[in-house]
């Protein structure tokens, strides 16, 4: 987490956030081991009846929802920027011809 915070406040995702994501490589280990205790908790389906563990169970559902959701705009964001790639791409090709 605290990769993920260092990275985001910092100017590197603006300037250059293809060469300063190399920092973040480590996180594609990181996050399975991050990511497995949260889905252990969740997937509980009936909460025990103490308010601690029912609190436990559903901030861990909210925090995979916001992950999902993370990914999801992620996503959705990499190929709606697949145009103007193309489009830069064909205009370096025009270029070199």
């Amino acid at each position: 987490m605290l990769a993920i915070c260092v990275y985001t406040v910092s100017s590197g995702p603006v300037d250059q956030p293809g060469f300063h994501a190399r920092y973040l490589v480590s996180l594609l280990i990181a996050t399975p081991a991050l990511i497995f205790p949260l889905w252990n908790a969740a997937i509980k389906l009936r909460p025990c009846a103490g308010l601690f563990e029912r609190i436990k169970v559903y901030a861990c559902r909210g925090v995979l929802t916001l992950v999902w959701l993370l990914l999801l705009i992620g996503t959705i964001i990499a190929f709606s920027e697949v145009p103007a790639a193309k489009a830069a791409d064909q205009q370096r090709q025009d270029l070199i011809s």
